[in-house]
């Protein structure tokens, strides 16, 4: 039997759907479509009057002509007279697999990304996509379990600058709150959280993909210290729900009841954020 619940019980992206998600026979875009609007609506609220944030064609499909459904992104823009929108402002890109470093669209989204902060428009990439390695060479892989890396980071590229800025987080860790950087010193501040945990409850194939006995598939593709924090959170939940503890996570969570298992309430020593971490700037070079 079982368990599923209409809240996603981990702190952060929920390891057994984000991992469905990027395995067949599912597909990365049923959750992008859905998200993208969510984090559009959670942003929308969130800017000074003076500032709007539109849907419009995703970075990767601007150079396309194929047929293929486009997938949107974020813009924000500056206000001018009458309200009428006047400049970009902000890119923000949910990553897919195909615009990573090694998908079918990355040569076109690498040369799109380089364009867009010339054009003096500061661009946000998020990425949830675990499996595939990051688009910034100068970060550690964590698609190949290398030291140092993490499964899910925000990436902040400001316009004209040479460095950029990466927030990220681990598997059962709250993502990110980041600053959203608009013209001068003014910025809007974003709990990544809130939108995520919208779209992974608000619908309902979602919500029965994550049966929490079951260890999420590619369960290979997380780092051994991740897995031991999925095998722990599976088990707090099994002992939460009263459920006889599946035997391959039994060994995992010595003290299941250490775990709370309503992200509302972790105590503010849980709700740490791992610290941004500076890299090299972006370059057009492909390969």
């Amino acid at each position: 039997m079982g368990i599923f619940s209409e809240r996603n019980l981990y702190a952060g992206v929920n390891p057994h759907l984000n991992s469905f998600l990027q395995n067949p026979p599912d597909s990365w875009s049923s959750f992008h479509f859905l998200h993208i609007v969510h984090l559009f609506q959670a942003i929308d609220d969130l800017l000074p009057s003076n500032y709007y944030a539109m849907l419009e064609t995703a970075i990767e499909f601007e150079l396309m002509d194929d047929g293929e459904p486009s997938l949107m992104g974020i813009v924000i823009f500056e206000a001018g007279r009458g309200k009428l929108l006047r400049s970009a402002v902000t890119r923000i890109e949910l990553l897919t697999p195909e615009n990573k470093a090694s998908g079918t669209h990355y040569k076109g989204y690498a040369q799109k990304r380089v364009e867009t902060v010339q054009s003096g428009i500061n661009l946000i990439e998020i990425d949830y996509l675990h499996e595939t390695s990051p688009l910034d060479s100068s970060l550690p892989d964590y698609s190949k379990h290398e030291p140092g890396s993490n499964p899910f980071s925000i990436h902040l590229i400001m316009a004209y600058e040479t460095n950029s800025l990466t927030y990220v987080s681990h598997v059962d860790c709250p993502l990110p709150t980041f600053n959203i950087p608009l013209l001068e010193n003014e910025f809007c501040v974003l709990d990544l959280n809130n939108p995520y945990n919208y779209t992974c409850t608000i619908s309902r194939h979602f919500r029965s993909i994550c049966d929490y006995t079951q260890l999420p598939l590619a369960f290979d593709r997380y780092s051994p210290a991740d897995q031991e924090r999925i095998k722990a959170r599976m088990a707090a939940i099994a002992a939460e729900a009263n459920s006889p503890i599946p035997e391959e996570i039994s060994s995992a969570c010595a003290t299941p009841s250490s775990y709370t298992l309503d992200v509302s309430v972790l105590s503010k020593d849980e709700r740490h954020v791992v610290p941004a971490r500076r890299c090299r700037g972006i370059h057009c070079s492909s390969h």
